[in-house]
């Protein structure tokens, strides 16, 4: 039985449901997702808009990222419909003997489009969206290519439990799951607010039908003004299944990566 995989999607149901309820019965406010999940706003601004660009790295791998959130009510804090957007590609190398050289390459891309709603209370945000996703692998040589993973599209489901912004000790869990490829993404954070710099510990879990990966360190995040954040985070990254297939994202090691986030 794969843990893993039944906690993550576990996680990512309670961050829908939770969101789910307290829409029907909160009237409070709430915001955004960042690298999947930027932070909320600062204190006393009011945003209607939050746009990220991000990258990272790992062994064999390199990927990028760029979306957004547009909240209906003209305030990403305050209660209310959302609709998001975002767009990935990650090319990655990993070893296989379907290949003459021992070695293939893989290029990834993803693009989602959801509608959601947001809600907060007692110092809390919750968040639920739900929407359609694509996905497309290029394998070289086709050969490598792992049997039951490809081009797909499918419904994609986001969700996000945190406390609100400003919150000294600040506490996230983020995640999405898509129907193409059963794909996800999980990821836990806590910290430490100091002023405008927050530090602090993550955990992150992501795969698809025939690959797994836990990731675990650290992250900074940095107020460089009212409309612009700059995230950074490091870490060992495990493969737990499917490391060296084209469902993979590379072998196991050191990951790391840079998001910017503007609003507005």
């Amino acid at each position: 039985m794969n843990y893993m995989r039944l906690v993550s999607h576990f996680v990512l149901s309670a961050a829908v449901l939770v969101s789910a309820a307290e829409a029907s019965n909160s009237r409070a406010n709430a915001a955004d997702m960042a690298t999947k999940a930027p932070p909320l706003s600062a204190p006393g601004d009011v945003n209607s808009s939050v746009v990220w660009l991000g990258g990272d790295f790992k062994n064999d791998v390199a990927a990028g990222n760029i979306g957004g959130i547009y909240a209906f009510s003209g305030n990403l804090d305050a209660s209310g419909w959302l609709v998001r957007g975002q767009f990935s590609y990650v090319g990655y190398d990993f070893n296989t003997t379907l290949s003459a050289s021992g070695t293939a390459n893989g290029r990834f891309s993803e693009g989602s489009g959801a509608l959601g709603y947001q809600v907060v209370g007692g110092g809390w945000v919750a968040s639920g969206f739900v929407g359609v996703d694509g996905q497309n692998y290029n394998i070289d040589p086709p050969a490598a290519a792992t049997a039951g993973v490809g081009d797909k599209a499918g419904a994609i489901f986001f969700g996000r439990i945190a406390t609100m912004g400003g919150a000294p000790y600040p506490i996230s869990i983020d995640g999405d799951y898509s129907t193409a490829n059963d794909s996800f993404w999980v990821r836990g954070r806590t910290g430490v607010k100091f002023t405008s710099i927050t530090v602090g510990p993550e955990i992150i879990g992501l795969g698809n039908v025939a690959f797994d990966e836990v990731r675990a360190g650290g992250y900074v995040s940095f107020d460089l003004s009212r409309s612009m954040i700059l995230q950074a985070d490091l870490g060992y990254a495990n493969a737990t299944r499917g490391e060296n297939s084209s469902a993979g994202r590379g072998g196991s090691g050191a990951y790391g990566g840079v998001t910017l986030v503007f609003l507005h």
